[in-house]
């Protein structure tokens, strides 16, 4: 039996039915240690505790194996359902994540790792209730991150005296369910957006000619006619204009995955207007070339705006439809890029935009340039609105943890 200590609490959102006040329990009242070792080498597979993922092969997130196999007769045995945590610190994971086991068979784990099994408490409560932040202010009263900045330190001893909220089992398992069918939706709308992702990245293959070919290995219905080769610079022409002290000044932006976004964002006024006036403007619709081999790419501008005179700026020309080219260039500019970067350039060499220009593409009629442009501009809020989802989603989950724990 677990004994509950006196202080008492209740959480600002219950489920009906529930009005019990909870009580609090030490993590030691509800967990055991695993101290098992693996003496006889009878587990291979090793286990690591990631803070975004959770417990998963080394293999897998290391893609190859970090431990020898041969020898992990010190490493802790960790079954289904066992916790682990991990002392590492990261952006997801300010004093170390704790995870649970769901991989559902058994491996081995670090001795860096703190290991321990659950009686008399749900094991999906609990698992969620780590994946709050409330226990961080007990971590971060009793631990510290020690000589080395990237790893939390705390003992066991003092690990184990952490206070956990503890209602009635039956509550804990309604709290339990909630996470786990919010958590399900969330992974199914992962994979709409996965599955979107990869329809894209299919038609890109088909619907645009692939390195050597003169045409795509489908046509849109209606559309028929061979491509014509031209020159980049027969669809785009340097645009140079300067001195635009209205407006804002805009530079490649960057997503939360540090992968380049395929336009130009909007980064405010917070330039001055002396180094606005020599900038380059950049017009909605024409593109902002970046030839460095630190940047290497091709955005098409969705603002007004002025841009940096290391940037080139690209206009349109010839009736080309911009929503195409831009598919185009995501689609192919990296080879190009390759194509056209000097043998044995060292890094930083420019690749000239003149040379950019001589670059050869093939090119539809203007009319299947649109309709291919507009299939893909539909794909891509197909995938935004599926992604929204996703993030309404974990905002609501995060909302509940908030209100369904104390």
């Amino acid at each position: 039996m677990v004994e509950q200590m006196k202080t008492k609490m209740e959480p600002r959102v219950r489920f009906r039915g529930f009005t019990d006040e909870w009580e609090q329990v030490k993590l030691g009242d509800v967990s055991n240690k695993v101290t098992t070792k693996n003496k006889n080498n009878t587990y291979n597979e090793t286990f690591t505790n990631s803070a975004e993922h959770g417990i998963v092969t080394q293999r897998d997130f290391f893609d190859k194996d970090i431990s020898n196999k041969s020898n992990l007769k010190g490493y802790y045995v960790v079954s289904p359902d066992d916790f682990i945590y991990n002392p590492r610190i990261s952006n997801f994971a300010p004093v170390g994540p704790i995870k649970r086991n769901k991989l559902g068979r058994t491996g081995v784990m670090s001795p860096l790792y703190n290991i321990f099994s659950t009686h008399d408490i749900d094991n999906l409560y609990l698992e969620k209730y780590f994946e709050t932040t409330f226990w961080h202010r007990f971590m971060k009263s009793h631990g510290d991150s020690g000589a080395r900045a990237d790893r939390f330190n705390i003992s066991y001893s003092v690990f184990e005296n952490m206070p956990i909220p503890y209602p009635g089992l039956s509550e804990q398992q309604k709290i339990g369910e909630l996470f786990q069918t919010l958590d399900n939706v969330i992974d199914l709308s992962n994979t709409q957006v996965e599955s979107l992702k990869q329809q894209k990245k299919a038609l890109l293959q088909l619907l645009f000619p692939q390195k050597g070919e003169t045409e795509p290995k489908v046509h849109l219905r209606g559309f028929m006619d061979a491509w014509n080769e031209v020159k980049l610079g027969d669809v785009f022409s340097v645009y140079s204009e300067k001195g635009r002290t209205d407006l804002p000044f805009v530079t490649v932006g960057e997503r939360e995955t540090n992968e380049r976004t395929a336009s130009a964002q909007g980064y405010g006024n917070d330039v001055s207007d002396k180094a606005r006036a020599k900038a380059k403007v950049l017009l909605s619709g024409q593109f902002l070339i970046d030839l460095s081999s630190y940047g290497r790419g091709i955005y098409m501008s969705r603002m007004d705006g002025v841009t940096s005179s290391a940037y080139n700026v690209l206009n349109l020309d010839n009736g080309a439809d911009s929503y195409w080219v831009e598919y185009l260039i995501s689609h192919d500019f990296v080879e190009s890029l390759k194509r056209l970067t000097p043998p044995g350039a060292r890094q930083g060499k420019m690749i000239e935009v003149d040379g950019l220009l001589k670059t050869k593409i093939f090119i539809p009629s203007l009319e299947e340039q649109q309709a291919i442009g507009e299939l893909f501009q539909t794909l891509d809020e197909q995938i935004r609105l599926a992604e929204d989802k996703v993030s309404q989603y974990k905002e609501l989950k995060q909302a509940l943890l908030q209100r369904l724990f104390v």
